[in-house]
């Protein structure tokens, strides 16, 4: 294997693929601070725009991964006749606390600057920018709005509320003392089919009451409907993608057969992505704001029949690992990214938006789009430096390793 990488409890197909979903993270944030008319180039590129719109998308796949990591953690611990129920879900309820806490910190003082969501269309309302990079940029306090605190819906709040919601129902399955396993991947399949399936529908009508809610400051009802479909990660339908990516976790630590589950999931994949093109071709692409609200329906199905190859993937390359070549530089670098994804999630943003604020001073480089494409290689180069030294005291102070700490008992 290769030196500096230690298998341990960590699936490393996973830690690549998070990594590798880390550098586009970068690199497609990095082009959002164009100064120009983004909108117009991306009109004109006609299909190359859908594609890349499309694959800005791609961050569900670490919702796929929470419910495909969480199924291989939590089914091992039952293995264990002596298991402690209780121990389990306060763990887990400290990590959400941690990692909701920890993100919106990052909200109210590193946020870059963004516009619209809530009772606003896209590119409206009033411009929010967190209180750290807005003093940097201007020198001026700006105060957090009620919105971007508790409305918005981040990826790492919802990742927290699908933990969740899905370690109290595998602990429900998992802790009957007559093991009925592959009703227990039934059960997981099926509801979240049914997530997927009803998700659409549920949006149309529970986004406008959200939004009235917020526009009457009925704040409860808000919290809840924005919770389920509000802007810009809420729980449906990507909770149902953490299900469907929990049943190849169970998968796995059963030891199907890797040929079977291969099969199953391609015929999944297939038909989800014939839906998804089928629904493109009847209904035309998205609304362009809509890339900033929950996925609509076509690229629902879309998105789950592409993100379910690369656990595929994974799922075949982890199942027999003392087979595997030892990861080359490349992996072993993306490998690093994914250690520490969620943290890097949170304040990647920042420092980008921090580079260009400096560079901007003495050229303006955010009106040139070559340049800002460039820029984003620079900054994962410079991050791959960081986190070859960060790596050697076990990236101590990262979100990842305040968990771990946290919930060592």
């Amino acid at each position: 294997m290769a030196q500096g990488i230690s298998r341990g409890s960590r699936l490393i197909g996973l830690d690549i693929f998070r990594g590798f979903l880390v550098w586009m993270m970068i690199f497609l944030h990095n082009l959002d601070s164009f100064a120009g008319d983004l909108h117009a180039i991306e009109t004109s590129a006609g299909f190359a725009s859908v594609i890349g719109k499309f694959i800005g998308r791609w961050g569900v796949f670490f919702f796929i991964i929470t419910g495909f990591s969480n199924s291989i953690s939590l089914y091992s611990k039952y293995k264990n006749p002596e298991v402690n129920t209780r121990k389990i879900m306060l763990k887990t309820l400290i990590k959400c606390v941690i990692l909701i806490l920890f993100d919106r910190f990052c909200v109210i003082l590193l946020l870059g600057e963004s516009q619209g969501g809530g009772i606003y269309d896209f590119n409206e309302g009033p411009v929010t920018i967190g209180i750290i990079l807005g003093f940097v940029k201007d020198g001026t306090y700006h105060p957090p709005l009620l919105y971007d605190v508790f409305f918005s819906q981040s990826a790492v709040v919802t990742i927290s509320y699908i933990l969740l919601i899905l370690t109290f129902i595998e602990i429900a399955l998992f802790k009957r003392k007559t093991q009925r396993k592959f009703t227990n991947l039934i059960i997981l399949g099926s509801i979240g089919l049914i997530i997927l399936i009803v998700s659409p529908f549920a949006v149309i009508y529970l986004r406008p009451l959200w939004v009235i809610a917020l526009q009457n400051e009925d704040y409860g009802i808000a919290f809840l409907y924005g919770m389920l479909v509000g802007d810009i990660h809420p729980l449906l339908p990507n909770i149902g993608f953490a299900f469907i990516g929990a049943v190849f976790g169970l998968a796995y630590e059963l030891r199907i057969p890797r040929k079977p589950t291969v099969i199953v999931g391609s015929i999944f994949s297939f038909i989800s992505i014939v839906i998804g093109i089928i629904g493109y071709i009847l209904l035309g692409e998205p609304a362009y704001e809509q890339t900033y609200q929950t996925s609509p329906g076509r690229s629902m199905w879309l998105l789950a029949g592409v993100m379910i190859i690369p656990i595929l993937f994974i799922y075949y390359y982890e199942f027999e690992p003392d087979k595997n070549k030892p990861p080359n530089r490349l992996a072993l670098n993306l490998q690093r990214f994914g250690k520490v994804s969620l943290t890097l999630y949170l304040i990647e943003s920042f420092i980008v938006e921090l580079l260009l604020i400096g560079i901007n001073l003495i050229f303006p480089l955010a009106e040139y789009l070559a340049l800002l494409a460039i820029l984003g290689i620079i900054v994962i180069v410079l991050l791959s430096l960081i986190l070859i030294l960060w790596e050697k005291g076990n990236f101590g102070g990262s979100v990842e390793w305040m968990i771990k700490k946290a919930t060592k008992f």
